[in-house]
């Protein structure tokens, strides 16, 4: 099984730890692991050997709507052109923007299931913004959404057209422990 993960970078963020624990899960079990970001940078938790890491070091944030538009469509071309030298099983993106980009990327790539992954309580952003209308457009072009919780699962059925909803709540490892690549802990950090 070849797997790729799509986010906008591994810094020290809830949505990077599932993401590095997920990949690193696959990865042991011998499947072909692929995490590529739009951020450049040091990821923040330790990676299993075999996943192959990829950046498009495309982090620019324009000023203006059509220098953010020109990026987005930078970054679409370049997360293609990935996919079609990976070629994924299954192209999962980590967190709204990204599941915005995995949609148009995917578009007539009918071979590959994109997978959303959905983190945000979205309630509480305007609907009105133009990632809001890019969101439930897009949603419908994704294979499936994974949501956080039930309520999110609610919120994305009355409001886009997401084909195929599933929840399923933060990945954990157990026993706990807080192994980080370039961290102050091995078990516990102190403030």
């Amino acid at each position: 099984m070849r797997l790729l993960f799509f986010i906008y970078s591994l810094s020290s963020g809830g949505a990077e730890r599932v993401t590095a624990s997920l990949a690193n899960h696959w990865a042991k079990k011998g499947w072909q692991v692929t995490i590529l970001t739009i951020a450049a940078g040091a990821d923040f938790y330790e990676l299993h050997p075999a996943v192959h890491r990829v950046s498009l070091d495309m982090a620019s944030r324009g000023g203006n709507s059509l220098m953010g538009l020109w990026n987005n469509l930078r970054r679409i071309s370049m997360l293609r052109r990935v996919l079609k030298q990976v070629r994924p099983n299954v192209a999962l993106s980590v967190m709204d923007t990204a599941n915005v980009l995995l949609a148009f990327a995917t578009l007539g790539m009918s071979n590959i299931s994109s997978i959303g992954s959905e983190r945000t309580y979205l309630e509480r952003l305007p609907e009105c913004s133009l990632w809001g209308r890019l969101r439930r457009w897009s949603y419908s072009r994704l294979t499936a959404i994974v949501a956080l919780t039930h309520d999110t699962k609610a919120w994305l059925q009355s409001n886009t057209g997401a084909r195929q909803l599933t929840v399923i709540p933060n990945a954990i490892e157990w026993p706990l422990s807080l192994k980080f690549k370039k961290g102050c802990c091995t078990s516990a950090c102190s403030v």
